[in-house]
């Protein structure tokens, strides 16, 4: 059997994460790698991206029984939209692939003989030492594959590590949903469940208060029985939606949700202070019946795994296929402080959200777009990097002031409500003015202030490397950053081969870069290179940046508070770790307990303000790092005193 080919939109998904070619300009997209940002990704994750190795197992036993090699190879790895692969590789937006390894007789799967069949049920370890073995007898070794699925002709029924990398099918499936069932419990999803029966007060859906509960139970997730790809909350935490595409309500307003899967902000979610659950709420349109789109709201226990309960918002109809939260409708959670109202629910969904005692805003208050740069009575280059900040999902214009229908460029706020684009159009050396407008479902706000700056001719020279520090040690997936010509694209190489392109990213209206390199560079010593394209040209090489990549995740170094100090309820944690990596802190001898995670910079520094109220007294924490998909093990604990006032 031979792979099928992948369809030419999601080569397109996948070429972003691709290294490039050289290619005489940047790629159309600007970027390839990850964008390192500031605002770190809202939830927890266990990021499965990139090819993924499968190394499937089909058991024979003595006597000459099996499953159908056939059907189970299609099943996962079918062209059929429905397959595993096929699923895995429209949900992820491209981002994660599933490819079978490759066997010496081309089947692209061992048939494996199993030997005598065991008396009564088979046991998933049993069944994974004889795949094991199997393929240890054809050169094929643990480290050749990602994943192990076994299908073998047993008692039925399938199990599959949550999260882990393991699959066991115990039979054959009328169709490939078990095997996608199963690899969502792969992907850290655990069974869901559904709150029903939930009351109505004020013309509110209330929850989880007063909200029966119903086990394994989501139609939207097929995990819990669903026919559809995986929720907004699964992509997340397997870092299928990168920070542009969801985001926390942070403030009282109006958010813009595209449908899931769709371009644009696809997740929002808000931290209980109640039990620290995730509600999360994305969009999925119903194109054939249009009145049955809406929003799907779930509460989300997110540490190494996932845990949902979605809420019916149906509490009157006994068919709880159609949970959703639909245009009209509004949703309270009182004791998190949570009220939304779903405004719209068209191309895309529009929500008004309020957070605490604050009131609902209206669905058709669009506010005006904030610039941010250019400065005002700054300067900028003839084609200025623009960005602001604006209602999430919105679509914001920049415009001359003194000719709005002459449009610079157009854009959408993303899930952060951040927004950054180039202009489109090259601006006359001299004095000019712009000013801003968002659209939301139709609606538009004014026009915003005018924004008065000075169009200089940009000056070609090398970007600046800042990060990695010279001779610093990196994991193998290191912040690559530095200075270049605001809105200038940086090409990142590996020194003195300038077709070892290692990504691009695009300078912000400042001029600052910064890139989190998405392939593993190799152990030992390494250095990089880069260039600016800016106006049709390409700049000298920057100087070279050495630097020492490790493969080891140490556990990070807790610096402040030190030991024994007096902190006030939400103190200030920092330390240091490998540059790049995601940082969790826990209390101290429990794990279950989250007090936050931040990202260490390119320096390798880190710093976060717990959110608290951390409890008066003795109190003691503990870090670890991710990085290179790699946990480390927990610091040293860090104990401490909180007092009610700074000292």
């Amino acid at each position: 059997m031979k792979l099928p080919a992948v369809p030419i939109r999601m080569l397109a998904m996948l070429s972003i994460l691709s290294t490039p070619l050289a290619l005489a300009s940047p790629s159309t997209s600007g970027v390839s790698g990850t964008i390192a940002s500031d605002s770190l990704p809202p939830i927890p994750s266990r990021p499965v991206l990139g090819q993924q190795r499968v190394l499937l197992v089909v058991g024979r036993w003595a006597d000459g029984s099996t499953t159908d090699p056939k059907v189970q190879w299609n099943q996962v790895f079918g062209a059929d939209s429905q397959s595993l692969r096929s699923w895995t590789l429209a949900s992820s937006m491209g981002r994660a692939t599933l490819d079978p390894v490759q066997t010496p007789d081309g089947n692209q799967m061992l048939i494996a003989d199993f030997g005598e069949r065991p008396t009564g049920n088979c046991g998933s370890s049993d069944m994974h030492a004889r795949a094991r073995e199997a393929a240890a007898k054809v050169n094929i070794n643990r480290e050749d594959y990602d994943y192990l699925f076994v299908a073998v002709k047993c008692q039925g029924g399938a199990l599959a590590a949550v999260p882990g990398h393991t699959i066991t099918l115990f039979g054959q499936g009328a169709n490939a949903h078990v095997w996608r069932h199963e690899y969502g419990h792969n992907l850290g999803t655990s069974h869901p469940g559904m709150y029903i029966n939930c009351p109505v007060a004020d013309g509110s859906l209330q929850a989880p208060e007063g909200c029966a509960t119903r086990a394994t139970n989501d139609p939207g997730d097929p995990t819990g029985g669903g026919s559809t790809h995986y929720p907004g909350i699964t992509r997340a935490f397997a870092g299928w939606l990168d920070h542009t595409e969801h985001g926390l309500f942070t403030t009282t307003g109006l958010y813009s949700l595209t449908d899931l899967g769709a371009p644009g902000p696809q997740l929002y979610l808000f931290q209980s202070p109640q039990d620290n659950r995730y509600l999360s709420f994305e969009y999925r349109r119903d194109a054939d019946v249009p009145a049955n789109g809406g929003i799907w709201i779930r509460y989300s226990h997110i540490g190494g795994s996932v845990k949902s309960v979605l809420v019916n918002a149906s509490p009157t109809g006994n068919d709880l296929k159609q949970p959703q939260l639909k245009a009209g409708q509004v949703f309270t959670d009182t004791q998190a402080g949570l009220k939304v109202k779903v405004c719209s629910a068209n191309q895309n969904a529009t929500l008004a959200v309020a957070l605490g005692d604050d009131p609902l805003p209206a669905c058709d208050g669009v506010a005006v777009a904030n610039l941010k740069t250019p400065t005002h009575n700054g300067t900028a280059t003839q084609y200025p990097m623009f960005t602001g900040t604006g209602i999430p999902g919105a679509q914001v214009r920049v415009a001359q002031s003194s000719n709005p229908q002459n449009i610079l460029a157009t854009t959408h706020v993303d899930a952060r409500g951040e927004w950054r684009v180039l202009a489109e159009k090259e601006l006359p050396v001299g004095r000019y003015s712009v000013s801003t407008m968002q659209f939301v479902d139709g609606k538009r706000s004014s026009w915003g202030a005018n924004i008065r700056f000075v169009v200089e001719q940009a000056k070609l020279t090398q970007p600046v490397i800042e990060t990695p520090v010279a001779n610093l040690l990196t994991g193998q997936h290191p912040i690559v950053s530095g200075n270049a010509i605001p809105g200038a694209t940086v090409r990142i190489v590996r020194s003195h081969a300038p077709g070892h392109v290692l990504g691009e990213v695009r300078a912000d209206g400042h001029g600052h870069w910064s890139l989190l390199l998405s392939k593993p560079l190799p152990e030992g010593a390494y250095s990089v290179a880069a260039r600016q394209w800016f106006n049709g040209q390409w700049s000298s090489w920057s100087l070279d940046r050495a630097f020492q990549v490790t493969t080891e995740v140490a556990p990070p170094v807790i610096e402040e508070p030190a030991v024994g100090a007096l902190v006030t309820t939400s103190p200030l944690i920092s330390g240091t770790a490998l540059p790049g990596a995601r940082i969790a802190v826990h209390r101290s001898h429990n794990p279950g307990t989250s007090l936050g995670f931040t990202q260490a910079d390119g320096h390798g520094n880190w710093s976060i303000r717990l959110k608290g109220p951390l409890p008066i007294g003795n109190f003691s924490i503990s870090t670890r790092q991710t990085a290179m998909s790699k946990v480390s093990s927990w610091s040293a604990n860090r104990a401490f005193k909180v007092v009610e006032t700074d000292h």
